[in-house]
C-alpha cells in the first residue's frame, strides 16, 4: 500500500501486478503494471494514473458511470477547491457488477457499490475486498454531498460489504485496513 492524497494499492501474483486507485506515484521497484483500476472516479485516486499508465502501456478500468465526473474534475475541482487537477486518464474498459479482474493466479470479482459516487465498485477477492470510499476504520464513511452521493445507497452498499465473512480485510481508500468483523461494530448497520 503507497499512503498519501488516497490509499493506492498493489496487488502482486506470479510476476503481474495489479494497482488499485493511481493516486501516488509509482514506487521505482515496479516496473510493469498489468492492470490498472479505480473504485471510483474521483481525482484523488487517479492524480498520477498517467504515471502509472506509462508502466503498463495500458489505460484504467472503471464503472461508466463515473467517466462524466471524471471528465468534469480539472475544471470542478479548481473552481471548487482550488486545486489543478491532471486531466482524466485514458480509460482501457469498464468494469460492470459480476466481472473479474485477473492478476497472475488471483481472481477478483467486481461489485457494483454506489453511494459515494455512482460508479463507485469493490473489488471481492479471497479474504479482501477494496472498497474504495465506501468505509473507513473507525466507523468513516465515503462523503455523499459530491455530485453523484447517494446516503441511502451508500448505507445498502455498507451492508452488502458487511455480509462478508467477518474476517475478510478491508482495504479503504484512505487510512488503515481493518476487517469485517471490526467494520460490524463501528456501523449501525444489519448485515
Amino acid at each position: 500500500m503507497i499512503k498519501g492524497f488516497a490509499n493506492t494499492y498493489i496487488v502482486e501474483d506470479e510476476g503481474e501486478y495489479m494497482v488499485i486507485d493511481p493516486g501516488n506515484p509509482p514506487p521505482e521497484n515496479v516496473e510493469k503494471v498489468s492492470v490498472l483500476v479505480l473504485t471510483h472516479g474521483h481525482f484523488d485516486h487517479y492524480m498520477h494514473a498517467e504515471d502509472w499508465v506509462r508502466l503498463s502501456g495500458k489505460g484504467v478500468l472503471l464503472h461508466p458511470a463515473d467517466l462524466p465526473m471524471m471528465e468534469e474534475a480539472p475544471e470542478w475541482v479548481m473552481r471548487y477547491f482550488g486545486i489543478p487537477v491532471p486531466p482524466p486518464p485514458e480509460v482501457e474498459g469498464y468494469l460492470k457488477e459480476g466481472d473479474t479482474v485477473k492478476v497472475g493466479s488471483l481472481t477478483f470479482t467486481v461489485w457494483e457499490i454506489p453511494g459515494h459516487s455512482p460508479g463507485s465498485i469493490a473489488l471481492v477477492g479471497e479474504g479482501v475486498v477494496f472498497t474504495g470510499d465506501l468505509i473507513f476504520e473507525m466507523g468513516g464513511v465515503g462523503r455523499t454531498d459530491l455530485p453523484g452521493g447517494d446516503e441511502d445507497a451508500l448505507f445498502r452498499s455498507i451492508r452488502r460489504v458487511l455480509s462478508l465473512p467477518e474476517s475478510t480485510l478491508v482495504y479503504p481508500g484512505h487510512g488503515n485496513p481493518f476487517t469485517v468483523a471490526e467494520a460490524k461494530r463501528w456501523f449501525p448497520v444489519q448485515s
